[in-house]
């Protein structure tokens, strides 16, 4: 009975923000009929996780999760309105619940014959890596129980405003504007805590950057086809959503957030069996003399690898590699923030990722075995998944997580090394 008013305001939203679009762009009174949702549509699934984790820790070892999630979506012939709710239950003890754990997505989208315009609490991807990005800027990740899936899944919705012209048969213009700066996150306690901060410091973390056009976020991107590429180009000018840090005194210390410019491309290559990809970038930050600890240096980024399906078989490969490489480290004091996060002069980060996948029994089972591999930081992340479909809409799902490494510091992997767990879950579609 206590979903019925959400039901209830998700109808009313999605409805009234297409019918609202007539008086935005005023459109003629015999267009106003077209407007009106031609289809509304509900969505969701229902799932059930129990999670054990292999070593002891302050809290239980055993996790269980419910959650129920819901997608809401009215069309009409030039807009349509989207909603996804979500909601979880643990046994691991309830926190206070805000309107960001409830809304995962809510957008409205209005065409027209150049293109689209779209506003709401949403994301947006950029670049052409698969399941990791260089460059891709706009939305911050949630690390607050590990790595997880991929980037789409760790993805934090930000409010935004985006639109898109199409300048030709394969290509398109892409303007976006994030008025509100939203940092990553990360666990502040717990097993998943990414680093121990000592009882006696303060951390101030609402020192964020304010709305203002002296914070403007906001970026361009243009991408195309030629031949067998698919090809783009992005500038963003914003924020860093990893924080620095700053010392107010012996027991207080401040986040910050470092501004910077990207100016990266990207590119998709197909070749038979094989689509390559890359990103490469630079970050120009604001501590262009690279003498302010608390901020980031700039630095040059990158991405590449391969997919491939191999022939005659359903094997799928996919492997890439991703790193960055920070100017003007040399000489750093140990507590610069470039120092604190990357390894070695001049200062670098690399990641390997490699995953492969395979279905079974006229697809209804699926197996992927995905692994993470941080040269510098020598830690690793192996997950094993399985997902076999017991009925239409009821799928059984197997998960492991796998964390490990040498103990050096600031390596997450090596950190969480007794995160190791099993899981598994029942989830149902309707």
């Amino acid at each position: 009975m206590k979903r019925r008013p959400w039901l209830i305001f998700v109808f009313l939203f999605s409805t009234g923000l297409i019918q609202a679009q007539d008086e935005f762009f005023d459109l003629p009174e015999d267009t106003a009929g077209e407007l009106a949702p031609q289809t509304l549509d509900f969505s969701g699934e229902l799932a059930a996780e129990l999670r054990a984790y292999l070593y002891d820790f302050p809290e239980s070892s055993l996790e269980f999760v419910s959650s129920a999630n819901l997608e809401l979506r009215a069309e009409s012939e030039h807009s349509e309105a989207i909603i996804r709710l979500k909601a979880e239950l643990s046994d691991q003890g309830a926190e206070p619940v805000t309107w960001e754990d409830l809304v995962e997505d809510a957008v409205v989208r209005y065409f027209f014959a150049a293109g689209f315009l779209e506003a709401g609490y949403t994301t947006v991807e950029w670049g052409k890596g698969d399941g990791m990005h260089a460059a891709d800027p706009v939305n911050p990740l949630d690390q607050s129980e590990g790595f997880g899936g991929d980037t789409a899944d760790l993805k934090i919705p930000v409010p935004l405003v985006r639109t898109a012209f199409y300048t030709g048969a394969n290509s398109l213009l892409e303007f976006v504007y994030a008025p509100l700066f939203v940092p990553m996150v990360t666990a502040d306690q717990g097993r998943w805590v990414p680093y121990e901060i000592p009882d006696t410091i303060t951390v101030i973390t609402d020192e964020r950057p304010e709305m203002s056009l002296a914070h403007f976020q906001g970026g361009i991107r243009y991408t195309f086809t030629a031949g067998p590429a698919d090809l783009g180009f992005q500038y963003y000018c914003g924020y860093m959503h990893d924080p620095g840090f700053v010392y107010l005194s012996a027991t207080e210390m401040e986040l910050v957030y470092t501004r910077y410019q990207l100016f990266a491309g990207e590119a998709a290559v197909a070749a038979g069996p094989f689509t390559f990809r890359c990103e490469a970038g630079f970050k120009l930050t604001e501590d262009i003399e690279g003498d302010d600890p608390s901020l980031y240096n700039s630095r040059a980024v990158y991405l590449a690898g391969f997919d491939v399906s191999v022939p005659g078989t359903k094997f799928y490969i996919l492997c890439q590699a991703s790193g960055d490489y920070t100017s003007g480290t040399d000489g750093l004091p140990a507590d610069d923030i470039d120092v604190m996060t990357g390894y070695g002069y001049p200062a670098r980060m690399h990641n390997i990722a490699v995953s492969v996948e395979h279905p079974f029994f006229h697809d209804k089972m699926n197996i992927r075995i995905s692994g993470l591999y941080m040269p510098e930081a020598n830690g690793y992340y192996i997950s094993p998944e399985m997902t076999y479909d017991l009925a239409d809409n009821l799928q059984l799902g197997i998960t492991g997580g796998f964390y490990g490494g040498e103990e050096k510091d600031y390596s997450l992997p090596a950190f969480w090394e007794d995160n190791d767990y099993l899981q598994v879950g029942l989830k149902a579609s309707f």
